[in-house]
């Protein structure tokens, strides 16, 4: 076997280069099998390098804490002793942490020994709560809550429900927490305080096998899905991330995106420590914090950042900056991932930064990279690359039932499927398994896509984002990329909006662009007309939103789009039935969209209205 250099890996300019690089996987396997054993080697390699650099604030004068890659391994190890000695052999350990060292330290500590849940902060707190008592959580690590009444009544919420709980740990700036006067019924801890006399004696209880990580999927509102990952998956991911997307020791990758999500925890994160580069956390809240987005050239070209990842909104944002960007000298690469990208806004955003952007693909599910454009080849826009090293891929025609019926032909729309050592061995919850994690290890992703002859990949929609207008598909990302060739729009997103006639038609919600904030609305309705060529796809209804509504990695939301669509439909329907009736609409598990109409109106008035549309529907009488 030859020695893992990751400066050795055969540069991927074509397809066929894939191959090569798998060959070299091969003769060269990674000397580690878990995140700890990849951390140990990384400090062995680079030492003295920087590992974490945390900016506290976007100003120029803002106190920045450095974590070497020996100082990272051995927080780490003393984070892994803590969680043993509060929360037992293997602990889950549950963290709502932003991002911050401590939360890389609870994340690679928590794996050395247990299991991470990395939590979003957004989710209501019976998601939450949902989510603990699903995987047992034993530990949870929080920032202080202050003097915020709301926040300290959500953790009591929290730990009042979660009877697993032995322990909360908690992180702040000043190591003085605002509220440790402790009213729980378990243990309330500075998580600081409590790391420092913890023994730094290597761990090695974890295997490739077991769980590394519970990862929650899906939106803010009722129960997500969690996704399990093991070290082999975690390890397999980032190894073939790396090969495919190679970087230098000691350059700087700016992570904005937050620490709950793969991509920071993954793709930004283990995967810059294995190539010895410096993670330079952008803030506790990153793109979100005020000002970052004003200062961000600033940052880059302070910092040096040599790299950074981030999803089309906020490429958008950036590019709306005043002021001159960094040369290509600065900025080498940015990654593209986790929504589409519009042609306009990669042309643009090349056009205007010289930078290298590369658009990639990934799911939690896969654990995080799945896909990507060749660093060194052709990059082709709109396309999300070839499939990484390691990872094996399908596009198929799958029946309604979910069976496989065939493979697709080159350019021909299918289902996309994934296999390898990065895929979850499937959701904790295993009745949510079917039409996802299909026979023979195959990830069935919910996405449909092409393969061109050159081995590039190009996603046309999710296959439940589809249009299906009388029993016609319409692929959402063509309303959406005819749109923003619009001059003054900045984001656009289609979505179906029911029809009593054709089951759903196409409506499409559009954000204008800072610098051009006024827009005639016949004159959007006159470019839609013109700029989509498919008639069906035209959209019957455009409207203008302040700013599309947002998932907390900057994806559109689109299940509050569609309910926003049902709502204005329904509303417009039973008006003349009840002027002052009221509607709301949910998404319910197993259930779809269900609409509410509030009205003092016999229910028996709005069946003949209602029941035309492909929705559940309920009437709530009122006094």
């Amino acid at each position: 076997m030859g020695q893992f250099d990751l400066a050795t890996v055969p540069v991927i300019q074509t397809i066929s280069d894939v191959a090569r690089v798998e060959e070299w996987l091969i003769k060269n396997p990674p000397p580690f099998s878990t995140s700890y054993e990849l951390l140990e080697w990384a400090a062995r390699s680079y030492p003295d390098r920087t590992a974490i650099r945390f900016m506290e604030t976007p100003a120029p004068d803002a106190l920045t804490i450095d974590l070497s890659y020996r100082d990272l391994l051995r927080r780490a190890t003393q984070a892994g002793h803590l969680f043993m000695e509060l929360g037992g052999r293997e602990p889950v350990v549950s963290s709502l942490l932003p991002n911050t060292p401590e939360g890389h330290l609870a994340l690679w500590g928590a794996q050395a020994v247990g299991t991470i849940n990395p939590l979003n902060p957004f989710l209501q707190v019976e998601s939450l709560i949902a989510l603990m008592n699903a995987i047992n959580s034993d530990l949870l690590v929080v920032t202080d809550p202050g003097a915020t009444s709301a926040q300290w009544h959500k953790l009591y919420q929290i730990v009042k429900e979660v009877k697993s709980l032995q322990a909360v740990l908690v992180t702040h700036a000043n190591d003085q927490p605002g509220g440790m006067d402790n009213k729980l019924d378990i243990p309330l801890l500075s998580f600081n305080e409590a790391l420092e006399p913890q023994p730094v004696i290597p761990h090695r209880i974890r295997s490739g096998g077991d769980d590394s990580a519970y990862f929650h999927t899906g939106g803010t509102t009722g129960i997500p899905k969690i996704v399990r990952h093991t070290h082999k998956n975690e390890i397999a991911n980032v190894v073939s991330a790396a090969a495919a997307f190679p970087g230098r020791p000691g350059d700087v990758c700016l992570v904005g995106l937050p620490l709950f999500h793969v991509n920071a925890v993954l793709g930004t994160g283990l995967c810059s420590f294995l190539k010895g580069q410096t993670v330079l956390i952008a803030t506790a809240s990153g793109f979100r914090t005020p000002g970052l987005v004003d200062r961000f050239w600033e940052i880059v070209s302070r910092h040096q950042v040599a790299m950074f990842s981030a999803v089309p909104t906020v490429l958008s944002m950036l590019l709306d900056v005043p002021g001159k960007k960094p040369d290509a000298g600065t900025l080498k690469h940015v990654v593209s991932g986790a929504a589409p990208l519009s042609v306009a806004l990669a042309n643009r955003f090349v056009a205007e930064t010289g930078a290298r952007l590369i658009e990639s693909y990934g799911l939690t599910e896969g654990s995080c990279i799945s896909t990507l454009n060749p660093v060194h080849g052709e990059q082709r826009i709109g396309s999300i690359g070839f499939r990484v090293p390691a990872q094996e891929q399908r596009i198929v025609a799958i029946a309604a039932d979910g069976t496989i019926i065939r493979d697709c032909g080159a350019c021909e729309v299918g289902s996309l499927l994934i296999r390898g050592e990065n895929v979850s061995r499937g959701y904790l919850d295993s009745s949510r398994n079917p039409g996802v994690f299909l026979e023979g290890g195959w990830l069935n992703t919910g996405d449909l896509a092409r393969r061109d002859a050159d081995g590039y990949v190009w996603l046309t929609g999710r296959s439940k984002d589809l249009i299906i207008r009388g029993g016609h598909n319409i692929d959402p990302s063509v309303i959406e990329e005819a749109m923003m060739q619009h001059p003054s729009v900045g984001q656009a997103a289609a979505v179906g909006q029911p029809d009593a006639h054709a089951g759903e038609v196409p409506c499409v919600y559009v954000q204008l662009r800072p610098d051009r904030p006024q827009v005639d609305p016949e004159d959007l309705r006159n470019h839609a007309r013109t700029h989509i060529a498919e008639r069906a796809a035209i959209p019957v209804y455009i409207e203008i939103m302040p700013s599309l509504p947002l998932t907390a990695v900057g994806k559109v939301l689109k299940p509050a789009l569609r309910r926003e669509a049902v709502k204005r439909v329904v509303a417009d329907a039973v008006c003349e039935i009840d002027r002052f009736a009221t509607v709301a609409a949910e998404e319910k598990n197993g259930s779809g969209i269900v609409v509410m109409v509030k009205s003092s109106v016999e229910p028996a008035a709005f069946a003949p209205v209602l029941d035309r549309f492909p929705f559940t529907w309920q009437i709530h009488e009122t006094s």
